[in-house]
């Protein structure tokens, strides 16, 4: 293929194959199939499901839905043998046996009576509905949908309509990401949905069952709030309620690669116990990324403070991993759930975590100036280690049909320690070297922290929607941190160069305690019409305590370096007092209120002259309106205000020299941000068709926001501080749309989003407007006939231009476009064949040349013992071409980094299902007289 480039010829190539799999999927799609569904009076039956089934396990085949006239039309292949399934909630359901010829088949019209049903010679002695509509309520049947030996429940959703898993393990459905995940009802291991998605295996599961979780008042009161959750609930079949079952797996591979992972579970009627633990080398995270985040509280006491947009994505296409680098994970988790009795249960569950970073980064950056642009190196050799526990509990108690009481609490204690080397280069536009420094840093520390929730509810018999709550949290944590710097700097504007030697011990520590109370009052005073009263009081206590010591040779041996110490004592409380009207018409609702707010926020700094003391009164409206078409038809109109207080890192006066070369003090003079929010969200979504349509507007003004200014002195040192700016604006809009290519078998979805930041900063006193586009573009595709082959292709692109009055020069543009294609065959019986292959291109900025990278996984796996056992082997970055790469964005200045990463290794792993159960439930099965 003469004149294509080398990256984009192997893509092609790769392409052309993985479609040569897809022909046996999307062969034989020429038949279709239509019909009417009434009642016995013949009015036509809207919603209800036609289904074609593989008779020999009732798997389903196509499906369709009835529209408002009752008829249904599906596509299928002319020639198999197939059972036709026309169901609808209260009515009995309908069967037929058919083979299909080629074009279409009318089956007139079918009506649905009530009972079981017996046409000609197929009896079915138990339903397999795969999907029903429940209410407000979506249900799969998960044994209607095939999966692959010893399958997670991530894996099974993957197969349902509407439901889609992204790269990361985030669910979505109906146009919305799922935030809760629960088994029979109960949460499992606390509240990330991935811990269950993950873990779980699909066999386990009976349904799936799809819904909007109203919130625990609401469903306790029957006076619906507006508030929303969507959630997904599996269902276990009843043979998995009882007994034991889970995975155990493990890999190793060349360079020393392996992977370990165990999930066991024992389940009773009124005890659920599970276990998970998992170990790798391969830049896989243990379980869950919101473990990680409470374990990255640490490492940042003594930052740069630099504010970065990054918009790299794919985080560098390092495999999977979390950070950048390569990562060593480990950890364990116990989840505990027990039924005391109907009306009282505790959830429980703890986790370990730890985690080894290796980095080695070569960081390259532009800072624009109207006097001519300054040029960074920085290389980083840095080493991490941290370790997590985490214990949470939660306990839920109805001590009638009138009062409820919930109370939950979380534990922390983390500590980590890092080692770090840096060397940093500063050049101007003709390449004259302005500043250097050699840096070595080492850090150790630990963080604990706790908090206690508790709300009781108590409804009043005499009126129905009357009621009073009443809510708190308790909250404290301690940090603690000492580092080590050694720092050689050099300045080369001076004649001779300057050399400043910096041998420091720094000392940081910070307690926090805050507590908040809410009482809240509701009266109906009308048809599906109240009024909330609410009172609310809260405060946040936090010092701290930074104690820099210069080390020298003589005695003594560490000098307080007054100027770098600091101690700070900072309280925000804040007292409102407001409500709300709310009107619940049969399909929208409509809530408007608003509070008054009096904030106080005190400081206290080591031998400052005078304490700070700021007092603030802010009136914080908010509009919401609810408008439901359909069930799965909405529109969401929001106004809300809002006030966001400085940190107290932002508020303190103390100076950061950690990074010689950019040092970071904070503002005394700070004020609150105050902040108006509009957003309009839209989706419409058929479950059967496949069309969904999301759309999200929302636009955002702030009034004294938080920004970063810049300041270089005369050795280009740079000085960063927060300051409030005037107003700031910020513009995001979204767009999502999928659907089906019957002809083809496929479905695709393209998302479009943008967004739009403006506001003014400061540069070396001057004022400097910055004005941030951000555009992205998806498309992919996949085929919905799974059985044998699978399929997923598309693309992304995005970009970024950044405007700065910094300089004429200095507005950046910048773009990055990757493609991939991933495929899975199962072409014998139990081999199973899969592949997934990425291209990724990113622009130059930064002095830095384009970026091509083109990632081919392979894999190939055997099953034994009745699918119980799989043998698998795998290879990672065929073409070994993985490299660690991100594009950011600062203030006035754009960078392009490159970081160690991944690169080709072999891996041959085992998993092993563990099944012990009590009694089994009966299986489905389609006799024949």
């Amino acid at each position: 293929m003469s004149g294509v480039p080398l990256h984009m010829e192997k893509f092609i190539m790769a392409a052309i194959l993985s479609l040569c799999y897809l022909v046996p999927g999307l062969s034989g799609q020429d038949a279709t199939v239509r019909g009417k569904v009434t009642d016995p009076g013949g009015q036509p039956i809207q919603g209800a499901t036609a289904v074609l089934l593989n008779p020999a396990d009732s798997v389903m085949q196509f499906f369709s839905v009835t529209d408002a006239y009752g008829a249904f039309q599906m596509q299928a292949r002319h020639g198999d043998s197939l059972l036709l399934q026309v169901s609808f909630l209260g009515c009995r359901t309908y069967y037929e046996e058919m083979v299909l010829d080629k074009g279409e088949t009318d089956l007139g019209t079918i009506v649905l009576e009530e009972g079981q049903q017996v046409l000609e010679e197929v009896i079915v002695s138990e339903d397999r509905i795969p999907i029903r509509i429940k209410g407000d309520t979506l249900e799969y049947d998960a044994g209607a949908f095939q999966t692959k030996p010893n399958a997670t429940v991530e894996e099974l959703f993957q197969k349902l309509p509407g439901v889609q898993v992204e790269s990361d393990g985030t669910v979505k459905t109906q146009g919305k990401e799922v935030q809760k995940v629960l088994v029979d009802g109960k949460e499992f291991f606390g509240d990330d949905p991935k811990i269950a998605t993950k873990n779980l295996p699909a066999e386990a599961v009976d349904k799936v069952q799809v819904f909007d979780k109203k919130s625990d008042v609401a469903e306790f009161t029957g006076v619906d709030d507006g508030v929303r959750d969507k959630t997904i609930n599996l269902s276990l079949k009843d043979s998995h309620k009882q007994g034991r079952f889970g995975n155990i797996s493990a890999g190793y591979g060349d360079q020393g690669r392996y992977r370990g992972k165990t999930s066991l579970n024992q389940f009773s009627k009124k005890t659920r116990l599970s276990f998970i633990g998992s170990t790798n080398n391969i830049n896989e995270q243990s379980f869950s990324f919101s473990d990680y985040l409470r374990m990255n509280g640490g490492l940042g006491g003594f930052g740069s403070g630099r504010v970065r947009i990054e918009i790299g994505g794919e985080g560098g296409m390092a495999l999977g991993g979390l950070q950048n680098g390569i990562n060593t994970g480990f950890g364990a988790g116990l989840n505990l759930t027990h039924d005391f009795t109907e009306k009282s249960r505790l959830q429980a569950s703890y986790f370990f975590n730890g985690l080894k970073n290796v980095l080695d980064e070569d960081r390259q950056s532009q800072e624009f100036f109207p006097a001519g642009d300054l040029f960074s190196t920085n290389l980083t050799d840095r080493e991490q280690h941290r370790y997590n526990h985490r214990l949470s509990m939660r306990y839920e108690l109805d001590l009638d049909s009138t009062q409820q009481v919930r109370l939950s609490g979380q534990f922390g204690f983390n500590n980590f320690d890092q080692q770090l080397f840096r060397d940093d280069l500063t050049s101007d536009d003709q390449e004259a070297l302005l500043n250097a420094s050699d840096r070595e840093q080492g850090l150790d520390g630990n963080e604990n922290s706790w908090n206690l929730q508790g709300s009781y509810l108590k409804k009043f018999n005499a009126k129905t929607g009357r009621f009073i709550s009443f809510s708190g949290k308790l909250r404290s944590g301690t940090f603690e941190q000492a580092g080590l710097l050694n720092a050689l700097n050099t300045f080369y504007e001076s004649t001779p160069a300057l050399l400043d030697t910096l041998r420091q011990e720094q000392l940081f520590s910070r307690d926090q305690v805050s507590y908040e109370a809410r009482v809240s009052y509701t009266e109906p005073i009308g048809k599906r019409k109240y009024v909330e009263l609410i009172a609310e009081y809260g405060n946040d206590r936090s010092e701290v305590i930074q104690d820099v010591y210069n080390l020298v040779a003589a005695f003594p041996e560490k000098v307080l370096d007054e100027e770098l110490s600091n101690a700070f004592d900072q309280s925000f409380a804040r007292t409102s007092a407001g409500g709300r009207l709310q009107q619940n018409f049969k399909s929208s609702q409509v809530s408007v209120g608003g509070k008054l707010q009096r904030s106080i926020l005190n400081g206290e700094q080591r031998e400052a002259a005078s304490p700070i003391r700021q007092e603030f009164l802010n009136f914080l409206p908010f509009l919401s309106m609810q408008f439901d078409f359909t069930t799965s038809n909405h529109l969401n109109i929001d106004y809300r205000t809002s006030v966001n207080e400085p940190t107290l890192r932002q508020l303190q006066s103390v100076v950061d020299n950690s990074d010689p070369l950019n040092i970071y003090i904070g503002n005394p003079d700070l004020r609150p941000e105050y902040s108006h929010a509009l957003s309009a969200n839209y989706f419409s979504f058929s479950q059967f068709s496949g069309i969904n349509l999301f759309g999200i507007v929302e636009a955002t003004y702030t009034r004294n926001m938080i920004v970063n200014a810049k300041t270089f002195d005369e050795f280009f040192r740079q000085t960063t501080q927060p300051i409030n700016t005037p107003e700031a604006w910020r513009v995001f809009g979204n767009f999502d749309f999928g659907s089906r290519l019957k002809f083809l078998n496929l479905r695709f979805n393209v998302t479009a989003s943008t967004l739009y930041d403006r506001y003014e900063s400061r540069l070396n006193g001057a004022p400097n407007p910055i004005e941030t586009f951000n555009h992205s573009y998806r498309i992919r595709f996949d085929n919905r006939n799974k059985e044998h082959f699978d399929i997923a292709l598309g693309g992304q692109a995005s970009w970024q231009v950044v405007q700065s009055a910094a300089s004429e020069l200095a507005s950046s543009k910048y773009r990055n476009q990757s493609l991939f294609i991933e495929t899975a065959l199962t072409a014998m019986k139990n081999w199973r064949f899969e592949q997934s292959f990425r291209y990724q291109n990113w622009q130059g900025i930064a002095g830095a040349e384009g970026q091509k990278t083109s990632i081919l996984n392979l894999s190939v796996s055997r099953y034994f013992m009745d699918n119980r056992l799989e043998l698998k082997f795998q290879v990672m970055d065929v073409l070994n071409q993985n490299r660690g790469l991100t594009q950011n964005a600062g203030l006035n200045s754009i960078e392009f980094v490159r970081y160690n990463a991944l690169g080709r290794y072999f891996m041959l792993s085992a998993q092993y299902s563990l099944k012990k159960f009590g009694n089994e439930g009966p299986d489905i099965s389609i006799e024949k007289l």
